[in-house]
């Protein structure tokens, strides 16, 4: 069959393959002849300027929207080409004897009593001639497609109605008892050449019977995108036409071959909203973000349309897929280079991530989504440290309060950390998180602490009085350790200078009682305190320079000292002489 004939029928072959048939909207038979259609469809033309074209119809026989003067004149047009008439024939009711006005089953059509013509069909296909048989089996086929297929439209205007699996499957049935039948196509032969028209051949027909399968499984196909198209979609009903055309399917027709020409239109529509969108990026980069979304916006719905067709893993659908995807992200990506508009940025690929259908897309995506989160998070951490610092800075003027300082940083925390979910373990922010970590707790410990708080007036010159205690006792220790190691000094002599820097070095904490340099410089010299006794070189510890000493009892009595003026041999000793106490009472009370 030519592209054109094939046009013919498949172009007829819809959900209203007889609610557009020429004979039914003339109100005629497949005999009648050229001036008897065309006086049809005067008095069709004439009932509608008189309002009056319900009337000519029966009322089985009467199309669902009655038709305009156009579509009559439409009608008749193709009624007048021979190879759409032998179709639009094909898909309707032939007398089974003389012609349609006398045939009993038509006459009973016609009155509305399809349960008469039905049963005279079927009594025709027990007793008939075999030239009968074949016209009541073919009346048969059109009558309980055209039931099912009403039924059908039902179910589209009223979605709540159950589905009608068996009607179709009764329907398939009789078309493929027709399709094999070498005596039904034989006798469409004859039925050809007594057109007498040289458009028309034995050819056409032979192609036809071809075409046939495909055709009538593009019925079910066009009844399941109606069923998509609608909003919302009802799938299930999309799943049980896909499903019937795959078990009831007749031979050579597969889901690729029948959805496909149901589908161009919307692979068109994409192409040209992707194309148009290239186009216009290449003018102007700063319209990347409309471009994106428009895009995105016009392929939404053909490309739901492509994948409820033919699933999410479909090469058709994956390519155009990949292609929005691809084009929206070099929008996306545009858009950022040229506004530093991050977050739209990052809202894109977020997008479109799930749309990318390949790995090396994905890939892609997910590496510039990656590189925008960082950038969004290495700007949000900028942020929260300049508002820690002009917070900070507030407060050590006495601008702001302790309170409102902790509110500030716990805001800047709050940033950070939504920093750190955009970009986990970028090492820079998580300095500043411990940073600010760190002030928050200063804020605490300073509240037990009234005499100190780092950020404030008072707090700062405590803090810098305190730092100068400490390096006039570290610098003491030092000169003496230096003079030590020389032969200048006595080990008694260092110890009870080092015992001095030492008592500085706990004064300076009092007065910043969380300078980290000066717990350091604490905790310096009480290791060289106890290890007096155990060093013999000149090596530095800590910062502090040790000593060679050879009276391991000098040392250990300057340790002996240094811990009888500690706390702890205090609340040793209160311990000891408790438990002695308590021994004594349960002993002799």
């Amino acid at each position: 069959m030519s592209i054109t004939e094939s046009n013919i029928l498949l172009e007829m072959c819809t959900s209203r393959v007889y609610e557009d048939n020429a004979f039914l909207l003339l109100a005629a038979n497949v005999d009648d002849t050229p001036r008897k259609l065309k006086k049809r469809a005067n008095d069709l033309q004439n009932a509608i300027e008189s309002d009056d074209l319900k009337g000519e119809y029966p009322e089985y026989l009467r199309p669902d929207t009655l038709p305009t003067v156009e579509t009559i004149l439409t009608a008749r047009q193709q009624l007048q080409n021979p190879s759409a008439r032998f179709v639009n024939m094909f898909f309707w009711f032939w007398p089974i004897e003389n012609q349609s006005f006398q045939d009993p089953a038509l006459i009973a059509l016609r009155s509305g009593n399809d349960a008469e013509a039905y049963g005279i069909w079927n009594e025709t296909v027990d007793c008939g001639t075999a030239e009968q048989i074949l016209i009541a089996k073919h009346n048969l086929t059109i009558y309980t497609h055209m039931n099912v297929l009403k039924k059908e439209i039902e179910i589209l205007q009223s979605p709540q109605k159950r589905g009608i699996k068996k009607n179709w499957e009764t329907a398939y049935a009789h078309w493929m008892e027709l399709h094999k039948s070498e005596d039904f196509w034989s006798y469409l032969k004859n039925k050809a050449r007594s057109y007498d028209d040289p458009r028309l051949t034995t050819g056409f027909v032979r192609r036809m019977r071809t075409f046939l399968p495909q055709a009538i499984t593009h019925i079910n196909a066009s009844i399941a995108c109606d069923y998509l198209r609608l909003n919302p979609p009802l799938l299930n009903h999309v799943r049980r036409h896909k499903t019937l055309i795959e078990s009831c399917s007749l031979d050579g027709v597969t889901l690729d071959s029948i959805f496909l020409p149901f589908v161009s239109a919307d692979r068109d529509r994409i192409t040209t909203a992707i194309e148009d969108a290239k186009r216009k990026l290449s003018r102007d980069q700063e319209g990347g973000k409309p471009l994106a979304e428009k895009l995105l916006s016009t392929t939404k719905q053909p490309l739901e349309f492509i994948e409820h067709i033919f699933g999410s893993g479909h090469t058709e659908y994956q390519e155009l897929a990949d292609e929005v995807a691809k084009t929206t992200m070099q929008c996306a990506i545009a858009h950022a280079n040229k506004t530093e508009d991050l977050n739209t940025s990052s809202r894109l690929l977020r997008k479109i991530a799930s749309l990318a259908c390949s790995k090396n897309l994905k890939a892609q995506i997910a590496e510039n989504q990656k590189t925008v989160e960082k950038n969004i998070a290495l700007r949000i951490t900028n942020s929260a440290v300049e508002l820690v610092n002009h917070s900070i800075e507030k407060a050590n003027k006495g601008e702001i309060s302790p309170d409102e300082l902790e509110k500030s940083l716990l805001t800047a925390k709050k940033n950070l950390l939504k920093a750190r979910k955009l970009a986990p373990g970028e090492k820079y922010i998580e300095k500043q998180i411990d940073s600010v970590k760190e002030a928050i707790s200063s804020i605490e410990r300073s509240r037990s602490h009234p005499t100190y708080s780092p950020f404030s007036a008072k707090g700062n010159s405590s803090a810098t009085e305190a730092i100068g205690i400490a390096n006039s006792a570290v610098e003491l220790a030092n000169r003496s350790i230096e003079r030590a190691n020389k032969g200048e000094m006595t080990l008694d002599e260092l110890a009870k200078s080092l015992v001095t820097a030492l008592s500085d070095l706990l004064r300076a904490k009092e007065l910043a009682p969380f300078e980290e340099h000066i717990e350091n410089q604490i905790d310096k010299i009480k290791k060289v305190l106890f290890s007096l006794p155990l060093s013999s070189s000149t090596e530095q510890s800590h910062g502090l320079p040790t000593y060679s000493c050879s009276s391991a009892w000098t040392g250990l009595k300057n340790t002996l000292v240094f811990f009888f003026q500690s706390s702890w041999f205090w609340i040793i000793l209160f311990w000891l002489v408790y438990c002695f106490v308590a021994w004594i009472w349960n002993e002799w009370f």
